[in-house]
């Protein structure tokens, strides 16, 4: 009777080791940029998204060059922006405070 339990708790076992070589598997397989890009997000700062522009030049993430802009809050990050997604759903509001700066500055 003992070597039956044990038998048929094998299969469970097994499923729960494959389950969690798998998730450590997903886990590793993540792509760096995904974490900073978290990270950067975590933190909120215009600091924060410049690091990760920084450390990912190639990786053309549309989020955080809208934030970056937003936090930086310049003429020449919104224009940067409209420059990079022209047909962005932001482009009226990227205008809108390009306007407002412009005329503040008046």
């Amino acid at each position: 009777m003992r070597h039956e339990a044990t038998h048929r708790n094998q299969p469970r076992s097994l499923t729960t080791l494959v389950t969690c070589i798998l998730a450590l598997s997903a886990a590793s397989c993540i792509h760096p940029s995904i974490t900073d890009y978290a990270e950067a997000k975590r933190i909120d700062t215009a600091q924060s998204y410049q690091d990760f522009r920084a450390k990912h030049p190639n990786n053309m993430v549309y989020d955080i060059d809208w934030r970056l802009a937003k936090r930086l809050n310049t003429i020449q990050e919104y224009q940067e922006f409209l420059r990079k997604y022209p047909n962005a759903a932001e482009t009226n509001s990227a205008k809108a405070a390009i306007f407002k700066l412009e005329h503040d500055q008046k």
